[in-house]
């Protein structure tokens, strides 16, 4: 029968994280993201539990900072507490947030069940199954929060296999920046010229999958800031003999972050906008079914423009609120702590025709473009030729095209004169 191993792989937890960013616009908000980066753990516990996996992968950056508050502490030692009373190993990386040189006497408050990867050089932890072994855990620390030197060495599987025998799976473990020179550096191709069955990465917080060795990134299990809007979790694993490794991904995310672009043109009543940014918020919710930290950001024209530009002081905070209050009463809320407009203001099309200039004759050329737009597309179509771009200019609607350049034009003659 062909031997297998499950493990849960998570990385960047990130507990302790504080945001205080937010904190300066939303106290409450910010105190429930605090929550939800413990609670984005726990379910990572919970998963190692009802799945009655071989052992957990913490791949570095446990905590945000080198200094963690007890009650932060408290919530890390208990998860692997459980895990300790359940007989599930944990295998720890420290990242750049985390570096082994701060923990200090935390290290000697973890349970029996968590094996350490060293700083100074690569370390092998054989799990075993029945007596026998099963997999090699092979990978490395960062000592400080800056490691710009590469820490493959010894992470080979010739290396490894030397060291501590034939495993039939070698897992490698390593917080890297890939590219990045000041985090544990590296190119795809490095790991995948060490042979190893599968690689616990960390250090990026979206979720990346390379299927060839395979190469994974889980991603931190919960988003901290507006950057990180994509789904968060980690992924549960299983390597068998003779078959590719087999993924999945577990969303372990309490609070989903967003940032829908908006195009309000032609609304012109604060009224009308709450409807438009609540039906938005409602899509989000069905999408993300979890709550949404939310910043807007929205474009157009329209007759709010004054308004939204900061004219009309307490307007876009208003607006926050406005929206905030029509999901207060769900438990999948939305909180938009911030708007971003680049809104424009409409565009009188019949008083610059009158107004003379050149205004007058941009709008004349763009008339008679979309009363015969035949020529011109033909001038599009050679033009897109010649660069190879034919296939795409079935897509370009000439219409469209024509009222956007107009428009663009007439938006930069009038904000040279407002200078």
């Amino acid at each position: 029968m062909p031997r297998s191993v499950t493990f849960v792989h998570a990385a960047d937890l990130h507990l302790g994280a504080s945001f205080s960013g937010l904190r300066s616009v939303s106290t409450p908000l910010a105190n429930q993201l605090v929550d939800a980066v413990a609670q984005a753990y726990r379910r990572i516990i919970d998963l190692c539990l009802s799945e009655r996996v071989d052992f957990l992968v913490l791949a570095g950056d446990s905590f945000n900072e080198d200094t963690v508050p007890y009650r932060v502490q408290h919530v890390f030692f208990e998860g692997l507490q459980r895990l300790n009373e359940a007989r599930i190993p944990v295998y720890l990386s420290m990242g750049n947030h985390d570096p082994l040189a701060s923990w200090g006497n935390r290290l000697e408050l973890l349970p029996d069940n968590v094996s350490v990867f060293r700083a100074d050089r690569p370390s092998y932890f054989i799990y075993t199954r029945d007596g026998r072994p099963l997999a090699c855990l092979a990978g490395r620390s960062y000592e400080h929060s800056s490691e710009p030197d590469s820490l493959l060495g010894g992470l080979s599987r010739p290396e490894v296999e030397l060291q501590v025998g034939q495993t039939p799976f070698v897992v490698g473990v390593l917080h890297t920046g890939l590219g990045d020179p000041a985090y544990a550096p590296c190119s795809r191709d490095d790991l995948r010229a060490t042979g190893l069955d599968y690689w616990a990465l960390g250090h990026i917080h979206a979720s990346m999958v390379d299927e060839d060795v395979p190469l994974v990134m889980p991603g931190s299990p919960q988003g901290l800031d507006i950057n990180e809007n994509a789904v968060h979790g980690c992924y549960l694993v299983t390597l068998e003999e003779g078959r590719p490794a087999r993924m999945r991904f577990c969303k372990t995310e309490s609070i989903a972050w967003e940032h829908p672009v908006l195009d309000i043109t032609g609304i012109d009543a604060p009224e009308e906008l709450i409807e438009r940014m609540v039906d938005t918020g409602r899509d989000l919710l069905a999408r993300r079914e979890a709550p949404v930290c939310a910043r807007f950001e929205l474009t157009g024209r329209s007759r709010l423009f004054e308004r939204l530009s900061g004219e009309d002081e307490g307007f876009v905070d208003d607006l926050c609120s406005w929206v905030g209050e029509r999901f207060s009463s769900s438990d999948l809320w939305l909180r938009v702590y911030d708007i971003d407009s680049t809104v424009q203001p409409p565009l009188d099309y019949q008083a610059l025709a009158d107004g003379g200039l050149f205004p007058s004759v941009l709008i004349e050329q763009s008339n008679e473009m979309h009363a015969d737009s035949s020529e011109l597309t033909a001038l599009l179509s050679a033009r897109f030729g010649k660069l190879g771009l034919s296939k795409f200019f079935s897509d370009v609607d000439v219409s469209e095209a024509v009222s956007a350049a107009r428009d663009e034009c007439l938006d930069r003659l009038m904000r040279s004169d407002r200078r």
